[in-house]
């Protein structure tokens, strides 16, 4: 997506920039603007976890990745899956006469991400059991680098890959699948199921999901108003919308944003 006019985000050039950013490619950006910050920090809190790998901070990091980008990336997974491509296929299906769908190897790059997914569960989980072993009378140096082998041979290249992998992911969804839906649907029946997969949620998933959204709808929206963070707020049910305010968004910047944050810092 080169663009001589784009600005960079979070040292990338920025996926979103005004002149491509219309309805169409919101659809896609709300979800995938936190996937991306999520990634971003994934990155430089395992860079961090390197610089200083104790038990303590091997903890905050399966625990963050374990309950936080973890879960925001299986239910995402699993709302493309059951209901927004079900959703696109069919009635994209139905106004083309059959001549268009969504293609099957969209789907199917889920599987791939996900055993990545569930490597990484594993693999923090292990360097955690690693980094205990010493409180047993293992050699301090022994299980620190062992730990460190765990973290450069086996976790940041994973890392490397998995963000290589689902960069390419989201782009060819919002390529694909925001072409079908730009040219079969309309704003408003956009907008509605937006609010429906919302409202799907349920108040766990709402209450992960949410900020992190309108955290990653904030640094990625290139207009100086903020245009399109603030029609995405506009879609969530104001109960939604009050917890949000009210207590949300502060439960995610200490257990969420400020744990990863913390780990990142350690590798400046």
């Amino acid at each position: 997506m080169s663009n001589s006019n784009s600005t960079l985000i979070l040292g990338k050039e920025n996926p979103y920039p005004e002149e491509k950013l219309d309805w169409a490619l919101m659809a896609m950006m709300v979800p995938h603007s936190a996937i991306r910050l999520g990634m971003h920090r994934l990155e430089k809190g395992i860079d961090g976890l390197i610089s200083d790998p104790n038990l303590k901070n091997c903890k905050l990091m399966r625990d963050w990745y374990n309950n936080h980008f973890y879960q925001f990336v299986h239910h995402h997974h699993d709302i493309e899956e059951k209901i927004l491509f079900p959703w696109v296929d069919k009635y994209t299906k139905e106004r083309s006469q059959n001549t268009k769908s969504i293609p099957p190897a969209i789907g199917a790059e889920h599987k791939d991400l996900t055993e990545m997914l569930e490597k990484f569960k594993t693999d923090f989980g292990k360097l955690v059991e690693i980094m205990e072993s010493g409180k047993d009378g293992k050699a301090y140096v022994t299980y620190e680098q062992d730990g460190k082998n765990l973290l450069n041979n086996e976790i940041k290249p994973l890392c490397t890959k998995f963000v290589a992998l689902t960069s390419g992911h989201l782009d060819g969804e919002e390529l694909n699948v925001v072409a079908l839906i730009r040219e079969y649907f309309t704003p408003e029946e956009e907008s509605k199921q937006m609010t429906k997969i919302i409202q799907s949620l349920g108040l766990g998933g709402a209450k992960l999901m949410l900020p992190w959204i309108y955290e990653g709808m904030g640094i990625f929206d290139p207009t100086p108003e903020k245009k399109f963070q603030k029609m995405y707020n506009s879609t969530i049910p104001v109960p939604l919308r009050v917890f949000l305010g009210c207590c949300w968004t502060g439960s995610y910047k200490r257990n969420n944003k400020g744990v990863i944050d913390g780990l990142g810092a350690l590798g400046k």
